[in-house]
């Protein structure tokens, strides 16, 4: 699946949202760019290093990969001056999340707020959307304007933009280039342990994380609670777009 959109490059995300129990993966019903966008409401700020949110569909669902979920909550936690934590997560918890006994979290600085931290984020309501940038260097590490946020019982999609000039690595074991290729390219995230493995396949190991360079400052984008889900995704770049999916029938 590719979205066609004159922009410059960016990063989709789709996944499986973990549940308590395996869910069978549900086919694509209709044009995901489509769907209707969430509204923030309710925004909280404990005036330090904590800010939430909920966020709620502002039209009828469209159900692209099964059931849209209505309402999701939105938590940013300015950690250090050199960490943002955001979390989204479905308002009545029924999601499965990872417990801190299994994988433990860092921890929030008690002396930190937004105004000590490195990084901003910008929040804008309705549509609901969310940057953030490095304020030392005006980079921007993360944006989600582009293209709206799908919420859905098994899935979830975030894009990002990207710059040109951007090295990627990552997305788990493969036998690619260190440097991911940007361009009419696509991967499969799916475990396997093959015998010679050929060029441009996967490994043993599926890692929904990548990391980015851009200049001198590295950055990382982290979806590890998704990790422990059960999933199979397709990731393309092809001229400014890059997409991952599902692969459903």
């Amino acid at each position: 699946m590719i979205w066609q959109a004159a922009l410059k490059p960016l990063v989709a995300v789709t996944l499986f949202c973990a549940s308590s129990q395996a869910a069978v993966p549900l086919p694509r019903q209709g044009d995901p760019e489509a769907c209707p966008r969430y509204k923030a409401s309710n925004v909280k700020s404990d005036g330090g290093a904590i800010l939430s949110a909920d966020l709620n569909l502002t039209e009828a669902p469209c159900n692209v990969y099964g059931t849209d979920l209505a309402n999701f909550s939105i938590l940013v936690e300015y950690q250090s001056p050199e960490r943002l934590h955001v979390k989204i997560y479905d308002a009545d918890e029924q999601v499965y999340q990872i417990p801190e006994s299994v994988l433990p979290r860092p921890r929030t600085d008690k002396a930190m707020s937004s105004s000590k931290s490195d990084l901003e984020l910008s929040m804008n309501h309705n549509p609901f959307s969310f940057s953030s940038t490095r304020n030392s260097t005006g980079e921007n590490l993360f944006d989600t304007t582009a293209h709206p946020i799908g919420f859905l019982s098994q899935y979830l999609s975030i894009c990002t933009k990207l710059p040109e000039s951007l090295n990627i690595y990552g997305l788990g074991e493969s036998f690619d280039p260190f440097r991911l290729k940007t361009s009419n390219y696509s991967k499969t995230l799916w475990s396997r342990d093959a015998y010679g493995t050929p060029r441009f396949t996967t490994c043993t190991a599926t890692t929904p994380y990548i990391l980015t360079t851009v200049g001198k400052t590295p950055s990382m984008v982290s979806s590890w609670p998704i990790a422990a889900a059960r999933m199979l995704s397709m990731m393309t770049l092809t001229g400014s777009i890059w997409s991952i999916a599902p692969l459903v029938a």
